[in-house]
């Protein structure tokens, strides 16, 4: 007999009272000893809730990024072990910088930073890796163009299985 995997895919199937719920549906053919195909096997399996997470999750998004818009918040995420930084579209506004650039490593971003405060901020930076304190610090950094801008930026430091700082989640505003 030839083994073949059957495709998954979901529909909605009604149930004996009448209920209509979504399944994942899958479809295999049965074959005879000189692999004929004789018959078909189906399983279906009830995702009610896993659809329900996913509605509940995509509702959750929505509200965050509407948040997030109307707060004219932007979001960063610095990855520690490889010290890369991406930005959302509204933290390239802020820091007056075209969308898509490479901000690069941390080293690179901390360029920007007003020297009055850059070891305040750098200092703050530490003491959130260590767990001393969340990372929460207003400060000023001067675009590319000159400008002076004060900044609030907050963040949480994500560890990894082996308690080490890995990434950090920030809002800027």
């Amino acid at each position: 007999s030839s083994d073949v995997c059957s495709p998954i895919f979901e529909t909605i199937r009604l149930t004996k009272n009448g209920k209509r719920i979504p399944v994942s549906l899958s479809i295999s053919p049965i074959y005879d000893k000189t692999g004929t195909i004789i018959g078909a096997s189906k399983i279906a399996r009830d995702i009610s809730m896993q659809k329900a997470y996913e509605d509940e999750l995509m509702q959750s998004r929505e509200r965050l990024q509407l948040a997030v818009e109307a707060g004219k918040i932007g979001i960063w995420d610095w990855d520690i072990k490889k010290n890369t930084i991406v930005w959302s579209e509204r933290v390239y506004e802020i820091h007056g910088v075209p969308k898509g650039t490479n901000v690069g490593e941390l080293e690179k971003y901390k360029k920007s930073h007003h020297p009055d405060d850059a070891k305040r901020v750098q200092q703050a930076i530490k003491d959130a890796l260590s767990g001393i304190k969340p990372y929460q610090e207003e400060f000023r950094i001067i675009t590319p163009d000159g400008k002076l801008v004060w900044v609030e930026t907050r963040a949480v430091v994500l560890k990894d299985g082996n308690d080490e700082p890995a990434r950090m989640l920030g809002a800027t505003m």
